[in-house]
């Protein structure tokens, strides 16, 4: 009888750890669904303390309004500056904080070297990349090449 008892505890147990680790394969399984399908769409996102976390229309109007251009620096003073582009020349307004001016040099060992610059140290007739916020017409980064 002790011999029969023990079987049937053991198969019970036996049991027992199957369905778990059945239930354990179908919680992967799903969680690798999950992040498939969030894979296939990308969705633009924030990263927080938190966690990651989706961006409100507010901002990515924000993101999107960004626009980069490169050109020639015709004409600096401290409202605005003036970039001769292929196209058209791009008058763009200088706002009282969060604008950056800098300076990108190739070093010996062929890496850049980039230094923070004034407004007025910025050469005219200088070849520029310009990132400013298309809506405004804000000017956000000017790298003088």
């Amino acid at each position: 009888m002790g011999e029969k008892n023990s079987k049937i505890v053991l198969t019970a147990l036996i049991i027992i750890l199957v369905i778990i680790a059945v239930v354990f394969v179908i919680m992967v399984m799903n969680k690798d669904k999950q992040s498939m399908s969030q894979e296939t769409m990308p969705e633009i996102t924030q990263e927080t303390e938190e966690g990651v976390t989706p961006l409100t229309e507010e901002k990515k109007e924000e993101l999107a309004a960004i626009k980069n251009t490169t050109g020639t620096l015709t004409s600096i003073d401290i409202g605005a500056i003036v970039v001769s582009t292929q196209e058209r020349d791009l008058t763009l307004k200088i706002p009282q904080e969060g604008a950056s001016f800098v300076t990108q040099t190739i070093q010996e060992d062929e890496s850049f070297l980039i230094e923070e610059i004034g407004l007025f140290d910025i050469p005219t007739d200088s070849e520029a990349d310009v990132q400013y916020n298309g809506t405004t017409n804000e000017v956000m980064l000017v790298v003088v090449k």
